[in-house]
């Protein structure tokens, strides 16, 4: 049985964080992405392994700001994500 998390994704102009917590033993995992800490890398590798993510209007907004992070590169992205969260 795969591994399902509830997540969410918060936006801000120069801020991103994306928290999951494990639906059956409430492990909690954040990754924010900024001017002083980027967790990119990891939360592609952590979004990479075989789970099952689950979310309250995650179609609509969480699933699009995750998977625009893991199509482009670069440091800062927070720009192109809010302006994505505002659409």
């Amino acid at each position: 049985m795969k591994n399902s998390f509830v997540y969410d994704a918060e936006t801000f102009p120069n801020f991103l964080c994306i928290t999951l917590i494990n639906v059956d033993t409430k492990e909690k995992h954040q990754f924010i992405i900024w001017e002083y800490q980027n967790d990119k890398e990891a939360l592609l590798d952590f979004v990479d392994r075989d789970i099952l993510l689950i979310g309250y209007n995650s179609i609509s907004y969480d699933a699009p700001m995750l998977r625009y992070i893991t199509l482009h590169e670069g440091r800062n992205i927070n720009d192109d994500i809010f302006q994505l969260s505002k659409n």
